[in-house]
Formats: C-alpha cells, sequence, structure tokens
C-alpha cells in the first residue's frame, strides 16, 4: 500500500490484513520501490495516484516498479477520474 495520506494509509491496511492480506506499506514512491526490492514476495501495489509535492507521482513510481518488477501488479487509486483521462490501464493494472 501505497499513500502519502497517514490515516488512509492505516485504515487500507487494516482493511487489506482483516480480509488475509500480508500487507507493506509506504509513504511515498522511494519508500514503496525499497519495499519492492526487500520483500521479492510481493505481487500488487495498490497505491494512489497523488503521492504528494515530495517525490514521484504514482505513475512514476509504476514505470520504476516494472522496471525492476516486471510481473508486478499495480491498482491506481484515485478520487479523481481527469487524472485518468487518456490513459488506458495496461496488462496487470486496474484503475479505481
Amino acid at each position: 500500500v501505497i499513500e502519502d495520506h497517514a490515516l488512509l494509509r492505516a485504515a487500507m491496511i487494516v482493511a487489506l490484513r482483516r480480509e488475509g492480506f500480508a500487507v507493506h506499506a509506504a509513504g511515498g514512491a522511494a519508500q514503496a520501490l525499497a519495499l519492492l526490492a526487500a520483500h521479492p514476495g510481493i505481487a500488487v501495489a495498490v497505491l494512489e495516484i497523488e503521492l504528494g509535492a515530495d517525490g514521484p507521482d504514482g505513475f512514476a513510481f509504476a514505470v520504476a516498479a516494472r522496471a525492476a518488477r516486471a510481473d508486478l501488479a499495480i491498482i491506481f487509486l484515485t478520487g479523481r477520474p481527469d487524472l485518468l483521462l487518456g490513459r488506458a490501464a495496461g496488462p496487470r493494472e486496474a484503475h479505481l
């Protein structure tokens, strides 16, 4: 789970763990890339597209993550559908 808002990140962690998923969490793209490198068993990244002004956005994270792990599935989350205009979901990718 990659979400820059701590409260939203905590809520997603609780919900996913309640459903039996093993969860690693990061507040930004750099931390998430480090988690991917340290935990090769991570199969899915669930992330916000807008990750704050301190680093890359979710799309940039996806490019870097896929360069390291082509098999990684990605679920983009956003409350702003305008961020998805003109962008089709790629393989192993979903937009919510």
